[in-house]
């Protein structure tokens, strides 16, 4: 048998702290260490309204959870860079968890100046995309608390409207990545 000494015996905290031992190991095999971190993709961008100084965008960001557990986010702080200058800043306290294997895609609202919109207009050109930098920290909660976890994505944009149904809808302008 296990020979349990004297002062573990009779010393409660002692006791309590094995217990709390005893219960913890199992959860470190849930999250470990080499846990893989989410991947971030922007999935879409959209303008949502308009005013003299400044712009709002809806933002839908894609998370994916290569690990074999689910990834709990319980936020997003995030900057966009689109053709190589700052464009909009954004947070979101939403909380989705990820499920194992898988990808969950929040909405999010990103915040842009009227002098980094006309910039952009300013560099389009003729071009029918733009090259984006999406980066951040993302808020993953582990034991009890968040752990802040950085992550960047960039990508490219198309220019041309997103089809609905058949067609595309008029009057509505949204972003979508480029096959890659």
């Amino acid at each position: 048998g296990v020979v349990t000494p004297s002062y573990v015996e009779n010393s409660y905290p002692m006791k309590k702290l094995l217990t709390m031992l005893a219960l913890l190991v199992p959860l470190g095999c849930v999250t470990p260490q080499d846990a893989k971190p989410p991947t971030i993709d922007l999935e879409n961008l959209s303008l949502v309204s308009t005013g003299l100084l400044s712009q709002e965008l809806r933002l839908h960001i894609k998370i994916g959870n290569p690990n074999d557990f689910a990834i709990p986010l319980t936020g997003l702080a995030f900057q966009l860079e689109v053709n190589g200058q700052p464009f909009a800043d954004g947070l979101s306290n939403q909380s989705v968890t990820v499920p194992r294997l898988s990808y969950a895609t929040v909405p999010v609202t990103g915040n842009t100046n009227t002098l980094s919109l006309i910039r952009q207009l300013m560099t389009l050109g003729g071009r029918d995309r733009i090259d984006y930098r999406l980066f951040g920290t993302a808020y993953v909660r582990k034991l009890g608390q968040n752990d802040a976890v950085p992550f960047q994505r960039k990508g490219s944009l198309s220019l041309l409207p997103v089809a609905r149904g058949g067609g595309t809808q008029p009057g509505i302008r949204t972003f979508a990545p480029l096959a890659r």
